[in-house]
């Protein structure tokens, strides 16, 4: 009787944390979607824009056999740690890769639009704050 009693008191233990770790777990989990103040950034053959939601998109706009390609910059508030993630459209001429965007560590602070240049440094738009 005390073997039942004791078995009982540890399922209920064992149930009790497993709930309270689910718990714990699905308050610390990340949200998918990114919150973001919606812009639009181009260089000669490319645009990037990014929504509100976070969906990014990226269109490859001149037939020069270059890639377009967005760079988005993630950082903390107190500004260290900063990491740098690209995301490239190699449809082609004239297509549009949309997706959403990657996450990182911290919250997206900047975003540019490239074209790669073949031996040579890509070719970027000014950075703007998101």
């Amino acid at each position: 009787m005390f073997n039942s009693v004791r078995s009982r008191r540890v399922g209920v233990s064992i149930a009790g944390a497993t709930l309270a770790l689910v718990a714990v777990l699905s308050a610390a989990a990340p949200a998918s979607a990114v919150s973001v103040t919606p812009r639009t950034v181009s260089v000669v053959g490319a645009d990037v824009s990014v929504s509100a939601n976070g969906t990014l998109t990226i269109k490859d706009t001149k037939a020069d056999g270059r890639t377009a390609y967005a760079q988005i910059t993630y950082g903390s508030q107190a500004g260290v740690g900063f990491e740098t993630r690209e995301v490239f459209n190699r449809l082609g001429s004239g297509k549009t890769l949309t997706v959403a965007m990657p996450t990182g560590q911290h919250r997206p602070t900047y975003i540019r639009a490239c074209v790669t240049v073949p031996n040579w440094f890509d070719s970027c738009s000014a950075r703007k704050s998101l």
